[in-house]
């Protein structure tokens, strides 16, 4: 959570191959660091003010194209103050829970952390209000954490050192993350890797795009469970494992290769084109999030040494679909190795 936005802070940089021809405000969106990230509507109200310049020059219009190797400067405000996030009471769906970390299945829908949008009502709001009720004081820290729209199942640990060693755990990708996905479509094989680079979308820092060469390295293995037949073919279930953990990354992997999720307003299909059940579609057109769930999380108890494994079922609207797709609801906790 934020307040008001300090003084103003000048940016600079070099406009790099990325940058070449592309607007002035777009550029700046792009190449701002992640800690003074403000919206574009903020930079082009700083170049209608003058505060942008190109090689020296105040950029006349947020339109003005930059060329590589040109100095940029922006003068935009601070990023606001952070403010504590404040305890709510509010129900958590825990799958399992000790002295050392817990594990909610999150629904779609809740934020998992507060943020200028969101200030309340998040999953950390709730966790704090539940900490603070607790006989025994403890402070939630977020292991990971998803997508709004994403369900499922968030890691929390309860002191800093458990909370550093689940870290660890996670870097040396020694967590199992299993997700279900109901896809338009299906993966071109029944099972495989994907291993396609994902980085920022240069026009839209919102957005994640795959490549074969451009991009950080990224891993999903996955599995079709099931698929629907007859005059409701078309829908699949795909179980996925991450061997990397980027920004939406089994959306954009699972679109790349042809097989996007359905209710995915970013990366999914815009059209149901080629299914003639009308109560399929129409439970296609009812799915306002993206069907993914992070149904399991296997790892080692970074205190105890027991081996945990946990798994939350799939949500009601996720289930829905499936059963208007004809499609039973399939076994989703196995290895995809």
């Amino acid at each position: 959570m934020t307040h008001d936005a300090g003084p103003p802070v000048l940016h600079r940089f070099i406009a790099d191959r990325g940058d070449h021809h592309h607007r002035v405000d777009l550029v700046v969106l792009r190449r701002l660091p992640a800690d003074a990230r403000v919206s574009r509507t903020v930079i082009q109200r700083a170049v209608a003010a003058g505060h942008v310049m190109i090689a020296g020059r105040i950029a006349p219009r947020a339109s003005a194209r930059v060329l590589e190797g040109q100095a940029v400067d922006a003068w935009l405000p601070a990023p606001p103050a952070r403010v504590r996030p404040q305890p709510e009471t509010a129900e958590l769906a825990v799958c399992y829970e000790d002295d050392h970390l817990l594990i909610v299945d999150k629904p779609a829908g809740m934020v998992v952390h507060p943020t200028y949008k969101h200030a309340g009502g998040t999953m950390l709001n709730a966790l704090l209000g539940r900490s603070a009720t607790a006989a025994a004081g403890w402070t939630p820290s977020l292991v990971h954490r998803l997508d709004k729209d994403t369900s499922g199942l968030v890691l929390v640990a309860k002191q800093r050192d458990v909370l550093l060693a689940l870290q660890r755990q996670w870097s040396e990708r020694a967590v199992v993350k299993r997700y279900a996905a109901i896809t338009l479509g299906r993966p071109p094989r029944r099972a495989g890797s994907i291993t396609l680079k994902l980085r920022r979308d240069p026009l839209d820092r919102r957005r994640m795009v795959a490549s074969p060469t451009l991009g950080q390295d990224s891993v999903t293995r996955y599995d079709i469970v099931a698929t629907s037949r007859g005059s409701r073919r078309g829908i699949a279930v795909v179980a996925c494992e991450l061997g990397t953990g980027r920004l939406h990354q089994i959306r954009v992997h699972l679109s790349a290769i042809g097989a996007p999720i359905v209710g995915d307003a970013v990366y999914g299909p815009a059209r149901f084109s080629g299914l003639t059940d009308a109560r399929l579609v129409a439970a296609l057109k009812g799915m306002r999030r993206q069907a993914l769930h992070a149904c399991q999380l296997v790892f080692e108890h970074p205190v105890t040494h027991a081996r945990i494994d946990a798994s939350a079922p799939l949500p009601a609207d996720m289930s829905a679909l499936l059963l208007a797709a004809g499609i039973d609801t399939p076994p989703l906790g196995r290895s995809l190795d």
